[in-house]
């Protein structure tokens, strides 16, 4: 497992390529693309989105809290492809619906999104809650939401 918090910041698209090679490193060395899964938070969900653009894997998992906001979604070169899980908070202004990506989504991409409704804005991620932490394990795991 690779798990890692980026520094205070950090250049979103240099971040990506790093998040990239981790990602080819570990498909390399023989882990089967199905068993990774690339999950990010606000700034990192929105590296999460980039990365599953640049990757370009059908079978890479993909989680997405809060991560699509407007200016990602005006972004011409972004076009994901994975299995992909959204979680958005209804009450959050920052991290909208990453809806949008399906129009320009690669052909075999999966998305599906998980809209909350705890009232804590984008402070639903500050801490693991269970609405949101179970099905992203299921998701990592192959599953659905």
């Amino acid at each position: 497992m690779i798990s890692e918090q980026r520094p205070k910041g950090t250049e979103t698209d240099r971040y990506v390529d790093r998040v990239v090679g981790q990602v080819q490193r570990l498909i390399d060395a023989g882990v089967p693309p199905r068993q990774i899964t690339v999950t990010g938070f606000s700034k990192g969900g929105a590296i999460a989105v980039l990365t599953a653009s640049k990757l370009q894997q059908d079978a890479v998992n993909f989680v997405f809290l809060a991560a699509c906001s407007e200016e990602l979604l005006a972004r011409q070169d972004v076009r994901v492809r994975g299995r992909i899980l959204s979680v958005v908070e209804a009450s959050d202004e920052v991290g909208r619906s990453c809806e949008p990506l399906r129009r320009s989504a690669a052909p075999g991409t999966v998305i599906e999104e998980l809209r909350l409704a705890t009232g804590a804005r984008h402070g639903a991620f500050f801490q693991p809650r269970s609405a949101w932490l179970d099905p992203v394990a299921r998701w990592a795991a192959g599953g659905t939401p």
